[in-house]
């Protein structure tokens, strides 16, 4: 754990001593649970290698250009919008096929 999350386990444990969950269930909860993104923010957000619109996924918790299968990983509420760091988004069954004949 970092020194930051020791620290919050420690307030969890004092302001939380009396809760039904024992503090180490809490900390795992509040640990888990990840920070959502602002709505605001997500408007203006863009690919930094497309400049197109990023679309925020709540399950995994990261940001995604579907045009380029590129993923950006969210860390604390903070979107990391390096490219260096972004990660290629494997093909699904779906997009594998190419698009459609017309």
């Amino acid at each position: 754990m970092a020194a930051g999350s020791s620290k919050m386990a420690a307030i969890l444990c004092r302001r939380y001593s009396n809760f039904p969950l024992p503090p180490a269930t809490l900390i795992r909860r509040f640990a888990a649970a990840p920070i959502a993104l602002d709505q605001e923010l997500l408007k203006v957000l863009v690919c930094p290698l497309s400049k197109e619109p990023l679309r925020y996924d709540v399950s995994a918790n990261i940001l995604v250009n579907d045009k380029l299968r590129v993923v950006y990983s969210i860390t604390e509420g903070v979107p990391n919008l390096v490219p260096e760091s972004a990660k290629l988004r494997k093909p699904t069954a779906e997009n594998a096929r190419g698009p459609p004949d017309n």
